[in-house]
């Protein structure tokens, strides 16, 4: 984990065969910390708030929620382009309207202050323990 003017995010890549990863990204530096969000998802970066209880309990319907908030930062074009690989693994957060396509980084909600916080210790736990194959739908 990093320091206080940091927070850590979970690099969720599109493509299966790349582990996710932890990044310390800097909280208190606006133009450096867009800069790096916007590399992480190769462009122009939109927020999705998401439940990570969902990946505990992957069958629960569409809004249905289990209060386990967290922020999913995705690249906002990436439903423009066909080029942009499915990621299976962050749409397990975002199952609704064909999923997430692109890389996408995860982090825990916004502190009082407004600041994203540390990704979740659950939410790390499944991703870098996780063994089954993953299977990617293509376009």
């Amino acid at each position: 984990m990093v320091g206080s003017g940091f927070f850590n995010a979970l690099v969720i890549p599109a493509d299966i065969e790349q582990e996710c990863y932890l990044q310390g990204i800097p909280k208190d530096h606006l133009t450096a910390s867009l800069e790096q969000m916007q590399k992480l998802v190769n462009g122009y970066i939109e927020l999705v708030r998401v439940d990570w209880g969902r990946l505990s309990n992957p069958d629960l319907p569409p809004g249905v929620h289990v209060a386990r908030q967290a922020l999913l930062y995705v690249n906002e074009e990436s439903r423009f382009y066909p080029e942009m690989p499915h990621n299976p693994r962050a749409s397990l957060l975002y199952p609704w309207q064909g999923g997430i396509y692109g890389d996408a980084f995860l982090c825990g909600p916004a502190d009082p202050e407004g600041y994203d916080t540390d990704v979740p210790r659950e939410a790390v736990e499944f991703y870098l323990n996780q063994t089954t194959p993953w299977r990617g739908a293509s376009r």
